[in-house]
Formats: structure tokens, sequence, C-alpha cells
């Protein structure tokens, strides 16, 4: 059984994204960054294991999206504290969901 390890880049790009929905992107992808993420038809055997490792996450306001596009201006760094608050915002949302009336 080959154990070898591959590295692929990627981009994630959410285009005017809610507080709460950056929350939801952030939960989905946590068992990726927990290293707890199995894919393909191994993942009984152990392998087809997905880890994501951050290079960096950035944030681009709208107020200044054309200066990133046209100049090439600095991205905001998405800390830690983003990711807590969006994911707080999230779990709101859903908390907010579950009081809500039956639609029947």
């Amino acid at each position: 059984v080959n154990r070898g390890v591959s590295q692929v880049g990627a981009r994630i790009v959410v285009e005017n994204a809610e507080d709460w929905e950056l929350g939801l992107l952030m939960v989905g992808l946590r068992p990726f960054e927990q290293g707890e993420a199995a894919l393909g038809g191994a993942r009984s055997r152990g392998l087809g294991v997905v880890k994501v490792d951050w290079d960096s996450r950035t944030r681009v306001d709208k107020a200044h999206v054309l200066d990133w596009v046209t100049d090439g201006a600095a991205a905001t760094t998405i800390t830690d504290d983003d990711v807590k608050n969006w994911t707080k915002k999230f779990r709101a949302s859903l908390e907010g969901e579950s009081r809500a009336q039956p639609l029947i």
C-alpha cells in the first residue's frame, strides 16, 4: 500500500457572504483542518485522509475589492478571533431558526 503524501493547492472564493455563512464554511472545513476527513474508496483502511494546512487566510471587503484587483492592495488576514466570531454567528442563526414557528 502506497502511503505517500501528495500536496495540492486550492483557493476558496466566497462572494457576498454574511458572517453566519462564513461561520458555516469554517465549521464545514474543521474536519479537514484536523485531518479527520476521509475521502476515497479506502477510507476503512485509513487511506485517503485529507488535511488542510493553511498557508494564509485572507479576505477583501467590498470597499477594497477594486483596489485589490487593480493595484494588488493587501488583503486583510483572517484571525482565529474572526473565525470564532463567524462560528458564533452561525450557531446563533441555527438557534434562531430552531425557535421559529413552524410553517404548518
